[in-house]
């Protein structure tokens, strides 16, 4: 019966992706048609949105929010799934080659499809030049890792890191046209405020906006994130910024952090969703919205600690005027995603209570956070 259950559950994540319509994507003002993965099959039907929520919860071990009592749901949920860094060179590229290129994803790579968009950083250049190879903090991934990533599932990928210009000015310009060719999404720009940091997509009528931005590297100029964040605002139904920022490996942020988070919501972000600690730090809410200060590594190869093993994926439910937020705690076990066990995630997410906003508590635990539109 198990084994029936995973085989019914691997075919819906593919039969949904091979039958959901194009999505339109809006770059620097400049519209991109985005076809299907694959070539759209006569197929039975998929389960509705709704079900394809319910099945990426209870895979990576949550439970559904039930809704309002005398609320109908839509059926027609749209789902965002968003990860933290993911990095391909060095060890993780070394377990790649040896044991198939899949093999960081192996554990969860059913899941990935299910989300109508699933996103992450992704911590490097798609190129293939190789400046500095000596150099253990300077990446590179292999233009194949593109076709890797769109096979896999992902929609989106945020290249607003400390990392995206490992490879110069072409090595970036490489990242785009590697991504762009096999239909995957960018947003945000390493080394500005405007031009590509902010990306558009469109699923079933709703406009989703992403905005990335870089503060390690460089000072956020605050006043220009705020003008990208608001106009993006001006056509968008949900906003969603990242802030490639923070001190590394500790699990509260500083308050520049708070600031910056605080600004992108006074200017219209539904919620700020980032990265680069290399751990998962806090959750906090101001105005109403969420703050993920970090999800913590993906796909990384930092075995150092327990902390930089563990990472933390959210799982945005659009619906009816209700914006749901699950937890989807994950770890690594040399540079092999896994979900956690029933007494791993309760630990987890009692841990990720205590560094969190007091009012968050219970919900954090749960393992689910409700806001209303």
């Amino acid at each position: 019966m198990r084994l029936l259950c995973l085989a019914v559950f691997v075919a819906a994540a593919f039969v949904f992706r091979a039958a959901q319509p194009p999505f339109e994507v809006a770059s620097a003002g400049m519209p991109v048609r985005i076809g299907p993965r694959q070539e759209a099959e006569p197929a039975p039907a998929l389960p509705d949105g709704r079900a394809r929520e319910e099945q990426l919860v209870r895979f990576f071990g949550g439970s559904l929010v039930p809704l309002v009592p005398g609320a109908e749901g839509t059926g027609d949920v749209i789902t965002v799934m968003s990860f933290g860094d993911i990095m391909m060179s060095r060890n993780v590229h070394a377990m790649m080659e040896k044991n198939g290129e899949e093999y960081p994803y192996a554990a969860v790579k059913t899941a990935l499809p299910l989300a109508d968009l699933t996103v992450a950083n992704l911590e490097g250049p798609v190129t293939e030049r190789d400046n500095q190879p000596s150099n253990r903090m300077v990446f590179h991934f292999a233009p194949s890792r593109a076709a890797l990533l769109a096979r896999l599932g992902f929609d989106v990928l945020d290249l607003a890191n400390n990392h995206a210009y490992d490879q110069g000015a072409r090595g970036a310009e490489d990242t785009r046209r590697a991504l762009s060719d096999k239909n995957l999404v960018t947003f945000g720009e390493a080394k500005s405020e405007v031009g590509a940091n902010a990306t558009t997509v469109e699923v079933r009528g709703t406009k989703i906006a992403f905005i990335g931005f870089q503060d390690v590297t460089r000072r956020i100029d605050g006043k220009a994130m705020v003008l990208a964040v608001a106009e993006a605002r001006k056509t968008a139904d949900i906003v969603l910024v990242s802030f490639h920022a923070g001190v590394e490996y500790v699990h509260t942020p500083n308050d520049r952090q708070r600031t910056l988070s605080e600004a992108a919501i006074d200017a219209g972000a539904d919620a700020v969703i980032s990265h680069h600690p290399h751990v998962v730090e806090s959750i906090d809410v101001y105005k109403g919205r969420p703050i993920f200060y970090s999800l913590g590594n993906f796909v990384f190869d930092q075995y150092f600690s327990k902390a930089t093993q563990e990472g933390l994926g959210v799982l945005l439910a659009l619906e009816n005027g209700s914006r749901r937020f699950y937890l989807l705690p994950i770890k690594s076990v040399r540079s092999q995603v896994r979900t956690l066990d029933a007494a791993e995630r309760a630990a987890f997410l009692k841990a990720l209570a205590g560094w969190s906003a007091p009012e968050l508590g219970e919900a954090i635990r749960r393992g689910a956070l409700e806001f209303p539109l």
